[in-house]
């Protein structure tokens, strides 16, 4: 661009380039900085948690990183967690996945709580059958 164009666009425009909105946010994000690790923390430990309580069950996990885990069972539980409320992912139909391949959210421990607990009753109800 021409520099005298360039001088001009630029007298023209406001001394900040970004909305108050957007500064507001920024301001927002970096004082809650600590609350993102305190978040990161959680996700970590409740990952943790649910890894270990899923294998003592004695479903295959594969270790993650992520907020999420996946898991295989010997026995389909995606309908019988819809029926108490808890939504799984169900990913025997990604590339390569063995049928009764989940995944799960991390979420609260009160939350994860539920989900184990859930699982083994269903666990419970199939070993009977």
């Amino acid at each position: 661009i021409n520099s005298e164009i360039k001088e001009e666009i630029q007298k023209k425009l406001p001394t900040w380039h970004i909305s108050s909105l957007a500064e507001i946010a920024g301001i927002t994000a970096i004082k809650e900085c600590s609350d993102f690790e305190k978040m990161l923390l959680l996700i970590k430990e409740e990952r943790k948690f649910l890894t270990s309580k899923l294998r003592k069950i004695g479903f295959e996990v594969i270790d993650s990183e992520a907020n999420f885990i996946l898991f295989k069972t010997s026995f389909p539980i995606k309908q019988k967690l819809i029926e108490k409320k808890i939504l799984v992912r169900d990913c025997s139909d990604y590339y390569e996945m063995e049928e009764n391949m989940y995944r799960i959210s991390v979420k609260k421990h009160k939350e994860n709580v539920k989900l184990i607990e859930s699982i083994k009753e269903i666990v419970c109800q199939q070993n009977q059958s």
